[in-house]
């Protein structure tokens, strides 16, 4: 199962929370951003499932401010999704 949640990989250090909630809201309810600018990672979460699976579809390797957006679906679990950032990305 598709989680609403989205890891975004290769983002901009200049992009900001608003930006990148715009740029999903195309696809649905965008409850939350976070953003790494450091890193060049966000978490996206969506309103529900099938506009996670629809931002996806649509944004993965997509050009924004000349980098390819990596977007991964995240686990369900607060556990999983904190577990995942700590080992992956700090």
């Amino acid at each position: 199962m598709m989680s609403r949640r989205l890891l975004v990989k290769n983002v901009d250090v200049g992009a900001t929370e608003e930006q990148i909630e715009r740029l999903f809201s195309v696809y649905g309810d965008v409850h939350q951003v976070f953003l790494n600018r450091q890193k060049g990672i966000g978490m996206i979460e969506m309103a529900s499932d099938s506009e996670a699976i629809r931002a996806r579809e649509r944004l993965q390797g997509e050009p924004l401010w000349g980098r390819s957006l990596d977007i991964l679906a995240m686990g369900n679990s607060l556990k999983s999704r904190i577990s995942y950032m700590l080992n992956r990305y700090f």
